[in-house]
């Protein structure tokens, strides 16, 4: 099958099912960009866009702008859709810091499930080997004290929601959680570094609620006992970037807000009455799939293999419907009479995202027809105990 012909039927997919019209979507945007903030190259894009519609320029200068704090939820709110692809171009893209593109990673990496992948790969970095908090090993305690408050809050606040996103990850690539007992262990005398810190180690040792108590009551005080103004990202405020403040001990509370509202509005998120035609296969980023008009993050940019499967109207239903439950991390059953695809199905997305050295690694098979295997073999059990629910 020509490669480039499946490419152009995907997309033809695309624009279907998740057509934006991006003139409309970069006007709503453009409206609320305070001009004087914004770099003069993202904001021509964006006005670009708005007057002529997509163009070379305009998903390199959303991904920049998603990246901002303050634009992060209006630009995931539009252009929910190509998500995964403005994200992937985080991976390369030195336009902002580390810090700054792992925040607005953070930021989306729990309403928006699609993107844990590129989470992952992003994570991988050697940079981060120890942790966005890895540096605080070395320096003595009388050091970390006098670290500035504000970056300090920055950093917990966006490991606090890579935790919530999934608790797995410092097991994933092996953080200690040394660093955050420095942190608490120095005392730092900003509260809401205390704060942050406090929630970061309960979620990252998987501490009892009578344990996160203990330490709170140690550090903090009485609950509600004072404010604690913590840095809680940026708002666009009077035509201006302004950072916003909370109080910490609401953290938990505003942020199972914030997950459930972005989520929400993200998953509702409708195109405009004016489709917008498909978008061509090399605006998008080399390690962008698209599997039946979905998204997907590839392990590797290298050109997709040649494809045995025969594109049909059938065959694109189905592996838009994998696609979809594989973006969100959903198990799915698949049935159907033997001979009739099931295998050639997840063997073709399982080489479209990863190299072909290693995709047949990727899947694992099971026998069923072995008499041994049991439900545990299959599900796995798990025991509760008093420490560990």
């Amino acid at each position: 099958m020509n490669e480039a012909k499946v490419v152009s039927v995907v997309f033809e997919v695309l624009g279907r099912s998740s057509s934006i019209d991006f003139s409309h979507q970069a006007s709503s945007l453009a409206a609320t960009i305070p001009h004087h903030q914004v770099p003069h190259d993202l904001l021509h894009a964006i006005t670009r866009t708005a007057s002529d519609g997509l163009n070379e320029k305009t998903l390199p200068a959303l991904s920049k702008l998603l990246a901002i704090s303050a634009f992060t939820t209006q630009v995931a709110e539009l252009f929910s859709p190509l998500l995964v692809d403005l994200c992937a171009r985080w991976l390369e893209d030195e336009f902002l810091d580390e810090i700054t593109r792992l925040e607005a990673l953070a930021f989306i990496s729990e309403p928006c499930e699609e993107i844990f992948p590129l989470v992952k790969a992003f994570l991988s970095r050697p940079s981060l080997s120890k942790g966005p908090l890895g540096f605080l090993v070395a320096l003595q305690p009388a050091q970390i004290a006098a670290l500035p408050a504000t970056d300090l809050e920055r950093i917990l606040l966006t490991y606090y929601r890579l935790l919530h996103a999934e608790q797995d990850i410092p097991k994933l690539f092996d953080w200690a959680s040394s660093p955050l007992t420095a942190l608490l262990s120095a005392s730092h005398p900003d509260l809401a570094v205390r704060a942050l810190a406090i929630e970061c180690w309960a979620l990252h040792e998987r501490a009892t609620e009578e344990e996160k108590i203990k330490t709170s009551l140690e550090l903090l005080g009485p609950p509600g006992e004072v404010d604690i103004p913590t840095y809680y990202g940026d708002s666009i405020t009077d035509a201006s970037i302004q950072p916003r403040q909370i109080d910490g001990w609401l953290l938990p509370f505003l942020e199972s807000v914030r997950v459930t509202q972005l989520r929400a509005k993200v998953q509702s998120q409708s195109s405009p009455p004016v489709a917008s035609p498909p978008i061509p296969s090399n605006l998008l980023h080399p390690r962008i799939a698209n599997v039946g008009g979905i998204l997907l993050f590839r392990h590797t940019p290298d050109p997709v293999p040649l494809s045995s499967l025969v594109e049909t109207p059938g065959t694109l239903d189905v592996l838009k419907t994998m696609a979809l439950q594989l973006s969100r991390r959903l198990p799915t059953l698949i049935t159907s009479p033997p001979g009739s695809g099931k295998s050639l199905f997840i063997q073709h997305i399982a080489t479209l995202l990863f190299p072909l050295s290693v995709s047949p690694n990727q899947i694992v098979t099971i026998h069923l027809s072995d008499t041994s295997l049991d439900a545990k073999s299959l599900l796995g059990s798990y025991s509760s105990s008093a420490t560990v629910p």
